[in-house]
């Protein structure tokens, strides 16, 4: 079997992304709702602070993972099209979605 060695290493450095707990709620929360979110939303369901979130969706965006929108003095982040990251949510949905709301 011969694999795509770049490939390979695309994935490695999304799992890398992915690894951390807050960047995986972001994610879900983004990606479950199919909704974009203001940043104040995400801070309220995250818990994290506001210079941390920052970090988390720079990196995020970054990455390519989400997209934001401005308008007025607000940001709005959603999930950017990345079908690789889509299938991954949808696997691991299970597993950490408590309640259907």
């Amino acid at each position: 079997m011969k694999l795509d060695v770049e490939r390979l290493e695309k994935v490695s450095e999304l799992l890398k992304i992915l690894a951390h707990p807050v960047r995986l709620q972001i994610l879900f929360s983004l990606g479950y709702e199919k909704k974009e979110k203001c940043v104040c939303e995400l801070l309220a369901e995250t818990g994290v602070s506001q210079s941390n979130l920052s970090q988390h969706l720079s990196i995020l965006k970054l990455a390519g993972l989400v997209k934001d929108r401005r308008q007025g003095n607000m940001v709005f982040y959603s999930l950017a099209s990345n079908d690789l990251v889509k299938r991954l949510l949808d696997v691991l949905k299970p597993e950490f979605v408590l309640t259907e709301e």
